[in-house]
């Protein structure tokens, strides 16, 4: 049983290894993570399309510390490019640029992505970075 005096704000004892945690915690691991998703992400994705019979796909690309999500018709792309422990998301398939920097979350100490001050799991990132991109109806010329 914990020893509520020994309790630190994050759930765990007083002896967490909050180093090694952060070392584990890089912009790599995470960038390498991510892109698993996103490749898991787009997918799905495609199956919905499928199964809708809409004559949208997205594609992924990777070219070193980049890869890319494409909507073909749209003409649309969210690019995800990593620069030491951050991940800066652009692109014209998406409503405005924003960067996440890797961090040890609160109150657990599991790897988040902090993006304008707030701590957003890997799902809530690429949410944010390809919701608009994967569901918008896009207007031709938009």
């Amino acid at each position: 049983m914990l020893d509520p005096t020994k309790t630190t704000p994050n759930g765990g004892e007083e002896d967490f290894d909050w180093v090694t945690a952060r070392h584990r915690c890089s912009g790599a691991n995470m960038f390498h993570q991510l892109r698993l998703e996103v490749e898991q992400n787009i997918k799905a994705r495609n199956d919905v399309c499928e199964e809708r019979q809409e004559r949208e796909k997205f594609d992924f690309n990777v070219s070193g510390e980049k890869f890319s999500v494409s909507r073909g018709v749209a003409k649309k792309m969210v690019d995800f490019t990593l620069k030491g422990d951050s991940i800066f998301v652009s692109g014209n398939g998406l409503l405005r640029p924003f960067v996440g920097t890797v961090t040890l979350g609160e109150p657990f100490g599991f790897c988040r992505l902090r993006v304008d001050g707030i701590e957003l799991s890997r799902w809530q990132f690429l949410r944010m970075a390809l919701e608009d991109l994967f569901f918008k109806e896009w207007a031709v010329g938009q």
